[in-house]
C-alpha cells in the first residue's frame, strides 16, 4: 500500500447493513486521559465478519488488527459507514492488562537501547531498543506487583520506542512500547 492508502488502513467501517460476529476476540476496557471507557483488543487473532441477519451470508471478512478500539461489538446491528474499530495507523503497540509498576531489566544505554528524539519538533527523548553485540543481555520489561513479583514480562524488539520509564506505575491498557510500522516511510 502507498502512504495515500495509511488513513483507511487505521479503520473499519461497515460496507453494509447487517449483523456484526467476531472470532477469536479478547479486549480489556481501559479508561482514557479524558475519563470515558474504551474497549480495546489485546487478541492477535480476532476476525470479524458482517453478516446478513436473515441468511447468515457474509457479507465481509476483516482482520482486527492487536490494540484496536471497538466502538461496535458481537452481534451489534450495523449501517453502512458505521465506524466498527480504529487503531494507530503508524505504530504496532504492546499494552498492559495488569495494573503494576515497570522494571527494567538490561537496560543499558549504548548497548541495549539509544535515546532518540520523538520527533522534530519536541525535546523528548525515546528509548529506542537497539541490536547488542552483547548476546547475553536481552533487554526486558516487567510489569511487578505490590511485592515486586513478576506478573508479565514483556521481551523488547529491536526498534521498539518505550512509552514508560523505570519505576512507573502502569494501568489496564497502558500502551508501554510502541513500534513503528513501515507503512508510507520513505527510504534514505
Amino acid at each position: 500500500g502507498t502512504a495515500s492508502s495509511s488513513a483507511a488502513d487505521s479503520s473499519i467501517e461497515s460496507k453494509y447493513n447487517g449483523v456484526l460476529k467476531f472470532e477469536e476476540l479478547r479486549t480489556i476496557d481501559r479508561i482514557t486521559d479524558e475519563g470515558t471507557k474504551e474497549v480495546v483488543v489485546v487478541s492477535r487473532m480476532t476476525e470479524l465478519r458482517i453478516i446478513d441477519e436473515n441468511t447468515g451470508i457474509t457479507y465481509s471478512q476483516y482482520d482486527v488488527p492487536y490494540g484496536a478500539v471497538l466502538y461496535k461489538f458481537d452481534g451489534d446491528k450495523v449501517s453502512k459507514g458505521d465506524l466498527i474499530c480504529n487503531w494507530d495507523a503508524y505504530n504496532a503497540t504492546t499494552i498492559v492488562e495488569t495494573s503494576g509498576t515497570v522494571r527494567f531489566e538490561n537496560m543499558i544505554e549504548g548497548v541495549t537501547y539509544k535515546k532518540e528524539s520523538a520527533d522534530e519538533y519536541s525535546a523528548s527523548t525515546d528509548k529506542v531498543i537497539i541490536e547488542s553485540k552483547d548476546k547475553t543481555k536481552t533487554p526486558t520489561m516487567h510489569i511487578v506487583n505490590e511485592a515486586g513479583e513478576t506478573i508479565k514480562q514483556f521481551n523488547l524488539p529491536v526498534g521498539g520506542h518505550l512509552m514508560a520509564e523505570n519505576g512507573d506505575k502502569v494501568k489496564v491498557g497502558d500502551v508501554v512500547m510502541k513500534i513503528p510500522r513501515a507503512i508510507g516511510k520513505a527510504s534514505d
